[in-house]
């Protein structure tokens, strides 16, 4: 095979040109990714935090010493002296400047939400009602189911090829399906517990398929044979435990 060699100019062109890339943009975001790192470790989280929701987004100038200047009355001098230490005296522009505001609030839930925070922590540290920040979560997973890869699905001796398989416990006879029962679940916040549960339960409960939090797909009943997750119902002439139903739980969905 003859192999070719670009340059990065070209990769960026290509990547812009051909696959609709904001190159701009993804090189703007990296920076403020490394320059929040740097601040992280400079500071501290806490403190990170409480310099970019009053000066994000603005240019501020760290002077040779911290006693005595206006930046460390703002901010106190160790904070400066921190500064100063990372970043050398000078004028530097700090990242995230969408920290201020209310809609600059919201958005820095998500981007909090989607690094793992809980609900009552992104709450307190963007001074958001709990309910506010639970809205903005229940968006997020609506994008994301949004952005499930369903397209690209095959199935395969009644398997979705793409996906993984965790056999339930219990696997009804065969059945033709009819329509789709999703349900939600109420277990704990952690991947893969629902999926662990319905492998492993006594009380013949079980779904064809397990959606996580965080999109994450998980088939455990062929779509041929019958799931017990509805119990004694009726649906039109059929009665019995949802036999023609396909069932698909959104694990731990809360």
């Amino acid at each position: 095979m003859r192999m070719i060699r670009v340059t990065d100019h070209a990769v960026l062109r290509y990547l812009e040109r051909v696959r609709g890339v904001d190159v701009e943009a993804a090189r703007a975001e990296i920076a403020a990714k490394v320059a929040v790192e740097r601040l992280i470790e400079a500071l501290g989280d806490l403190e990170t935090e409480r310099l970019l929701r009053r000066f994000g987004g603005a240019k501020i100038r760290i002077p040779h010493e911290a006693d005595g200047g206006k930046l460390a009355a703002q901010v106190g001098v160790r904070t400066v002296d921190a500064l100063i230490e990372a970043f050398g005296p000078g004028a530097i522009v700090l990242p995230m400047g969408e920290f201020r505001g209310q809609a600059a609030r919201r958005r820095r839930a998500a981007w909090l939400l989607s690094e793992g925070r809980t609900i009552r922590q992104v709450a307190l540290a963007c001074d958001l009602h709990q309910r506010s920040v639970e809205r903005i979560s229940a968006r997020m997973r609506d994008e994301r189911q949004m952005r499930l890869p369903f397209s690209a699905m095959r199935l395969e001796h009644h398997h979705i090829a793409s996906i993984p398989m965790t056999p339930a416990r219990t696997i009804g006879g065969p059945i033709v399906p009819e329509l789709v029962v999703v349900h939600d679940t109420a277990g704990r916040l952690e991947a893969g517990n629902s999926a662990r549960y319905l492998a492993q339960n006594d009380a013949g409960v079980s779904v064809h398929f397990v959606v996580e939090r965080g999109g994450e797909i998980v088939q455990q009943v062929p779509t041929n044979r019958r799931a017990g997750h509805a119990g004694r119902s009726h649906y039109q002439a059929d009665t019995g435990g949802a036999r023609p139903l396909g069932g698909v739980v959104q694990g731990d969905l809360r």
